[in-house]
């Protein structure tokens, strides 16, 4: 699994006061004394770390290498100078001598087990630079993790329910084609458990591009950006389904990885409002403070122990942060995250009248900024996966499906007859009759 730094700068003895916040380049010497600074946010990290590996992209050669340390105390990057710099500790791992041009790894298992931030200094008394963040290849750490437990099966347990759901989960990846996940070995989980275990829609597209425009979308039923707009820069008026929710007497949460506080409208790498609905619709209120929360992690937090005790509410909106997503890291990181959360879906008391979708909010081609609706269009192309008891395993549809699909299904599901915005329309397809969700009333 890859986690990518969420916080590097450098300090030097030759600018005491400068701070170097928004540096694409990491500096290491003994003179002046340059040392470069690391976080890594492992809150996300669903298992016990068995082992860990540094990796940062190397833009000098040299024959004597780097030392990494552990920094005594958490720091920022925006006020980082070498007068305030933290202390670190002795010298932990050392890269030896490396060419520029390549990815230069360094054990350090023994300074990331059991700890959910990691703070570490680069030294060096030879002149070195690496990449930082922003750019194509930032600082990260591959890490071993324990297996995740097996996931019982999914799909074809039981009847579908005759009359609807009691809970609805909607799981979102990132920016990523349907060829480039389905049949892909880097998938094996989704390939191989969900995709095959349950139902695949083969030609399921996006509604727009970047990424907040189908977030809405799909949440509200239309499109009414163009950009990854913060909240504060465009807030939502259109009715939404966690307000249209509210007013049917059914209950809601957006359970947000690596997000610091409830409701949060600003950047917090590695989470982003842009992948967090509910922060963008100032009518919900208090409620978007109440719902939209903290996920936490596998064997803690809001999503587990919703889980757990079978509290799931009747819709759920689940947003991995920017790695565990995809959009940061490999297609194999959002897939193991997949693999340790399943087996919790699968154990939760609510399954029996659970559906979960697993969706991508985009496709990784965008020649375009809007997505046709109405015909194949390879660059919206995106998988999506129908998991429930009642689904038999295997199902396939080459229905034309897309993110107001998503959500008209959803209304249906939960009982709701209103529909939003485009789920309304009476060419959008909803996808319970290709997946056997409900079944026929009796006679």
């Amino acid at each position: 699994m890859s986690y990518r730094a969420v916080q590097s700068t450098y300090v030097t003895s030759a600018y005491p006061t400068r701070n170097f916040v928004g540096s694409k380049v990491l500096y290491t010497s003994a003179s002046p004394v340059k040392t470069s600074y690391l976080t890594f946010d492992l809150t996300g990290v669903p298992a016990a770390i068995q082992s860990a590996s540094l990796q940062v992209w190397a833009r000098t050669s040299t024959q004597r290498g780097f030392a990494v340390h552990q920094v005594s105390a958490p720091w920022s990057d925006t006020s980082i100078t070498y007068r305030t710099a933290p202390s670190y500790g002795p010298t932990v791992a050392s890269s030896g001598a490396f060419t520029k041009g390549r990815y230069i790894s360094v054990d350090i298992t023994s300074m990331v087990t059991n700890t959910s931030r990691l703070d570490l200094a680069l030294t060096s008394t030879d002149s070195e630079s690496f990449d930082g963040l922003k750019t194509g290849f930032p600082p990260q750490l591959l890490l071993t993790v324990a297996p995740p437990p097996p996931t019982p099966q999914l799909c074809g347990t039981g009847p579908a329910p005759v009359g609807g759901y009691d809970h609805v989960v909607w799981i979102w990846m990132e920016n990523r084609s349907y060829t480039d996940v389905i049949g892909r070995s880097s998938a094996p989980y989704v390939n191989g458990t969900l995709a095959a275990g349950c139902g695949l829609a083969t030609n399921y597209h996006n509604v727009s591009h970047p990424s907040l425009p189908n977030y809405l979308g799909a949440s509200q039923g239309s499109v009414t950006v163009s950009t990854d707009c913060l909240p504060l820069s465009c807030p939502q008026t259109a009715p939404s389904i966690y307000g249209q929710l509210a007013t049917a007497g059914l209950t809601w949460k957006s359970y947000e990885e690596s997000m610091p506080s409830p409701c949060l409208l600003t950047d917090a790498d590695p989470y982003e409002p842009k992948h967090n609905p509910p922060a963008y619709y100032p009518a919900l209120g208090a409620s978007c403070a109440a719902n939209d929360v903290p996920m936490g992690t596998p064997s803690a937090g809001n999503f587990a122990t919703d889980l757990a005790s079978g509290a799931l509410p009747s819709f759920s909106f689940v947003t991995p942060n920017e790695c565990d997503d995809g959009h940061d890291c490999p297609l194999g990181t959002a897939d193991a995250w997949l693999s340790y959360w399943f087996p919790r879906i699968a154990a939760s008391p609510a399954y029996s009248s659970t559906v979960v979708f697993l969706t991508w909010d985009e496709g990784a081609t965008k020649e375009t900024t809007s997505c046709a609706l109405d015909v194949v269009d390879p660059g919206c192309h995106v998988p999506t996966i129908v998991i429930a008891p009642g689904v038999v395993p295997h199902t396939t549809s080459a229905t034309l499906f897309n993110h107001y699909s998503l959500l008209a299904t959803t209304e249906q599901l939960l009982g709701l007859t209103d529909r939003l915005g485009s789920a309304s329309d009476p060419t959008t397809a909803t996808m319970t009759a290709d997946f056997g969700l409900l079944a026929p009333p009796g006679p």
